[in-house]
């Protein structure tokens, strides 16, 4: 009499055990989809991080480039002529031309073709930078309201008075190349002029 209920209660345990399993296959199932977007999480965050840090790098060295450039046309005036090339400050009387769809000049879209007695900063963090100053003239010489772009140290009058007039003063571009690890290589521009209200005129990077 006892048989037929055996074997109800192996089949039901058999029941039993399968839906553990199952219930166990599927919680194993949920934990391994977490890991894995909480591993795509963690690396997409490493990758921002690591995305924000050179970009934080590349300022830090444009901005050191900027600085020697503002040094060397204003304060310390290394650059003793502005109205001649001065090779071994980076800096070029003239505009260059053949720039690229970028705006980057040909002395800095390839290493090669930058001169050995350029300026060349190492900030002994992996980047090395290298720019170009360059006058916004179309000749040597003395800046000219012809030959040159120039801006006013001071207000413009609105009616004309010559001995109102402020001085107007020559402006320069400066582009920055700074190579850092893995072959990488980011690009900026900053335009300057001897101001009364600063130096620093516009400063961008230069997208692909």
């Amino acid at each position: 009499m006892r048989q037929p209920r055996d074997r109800r209660d192996r089949r039901a345990a058999r029941r039993q055990r399968g839906l553990v399993l199952i219930v166990a296959l599927t919680v194993v199932l949920m934990m391994a989809i977490s890991a894995g977007a909480l591993i795509r999480s963690v690396e997409a965050t490493l990758a921002v991080a690591g995305n924000l840090a050179s970009m934080n790098a590349a300022r830090d060295a444009t901005d050191a480039a900027i600085e020697q450039a503002v040094a060397d046309l204003f304060e310390t005036r290394r650059i003793a002529d502005l109205a001649a090339d001065d090779v071994a400050h980076g800096y070029s009387a003239v505009r260059l031309g053949s720039d690229n769809a970028r705006g980057v000049p040909s002395v800095l879209q390839a290493l090669a073709n930058y001169p050995p007695a350029a300026p060349v900063l190492d900030l002994g963090d992996g980047a090395v930078v290298r720019y170009v100053i360059e006058r916004a003239c179309a000749s040597t010489g003395p800046p000219s309201t012809v030959a040159c772009q120039l801006a006013p140290a001071g207000p413009v009058p609105l009616a004309p008075d010559a001995s109102a007039e402020p001085p107007w003063v020559p402006v320069y571009r400066v582009t920055i190349r700074v190579d850092g690890p893995g072959a990488a290589s980011a690009y900026a521009q900053s335009w300057l002029a001897d101001l009364p209200t600063g130096r620093r005129m516009s400063w961008r990077a230069l997208a692909d």
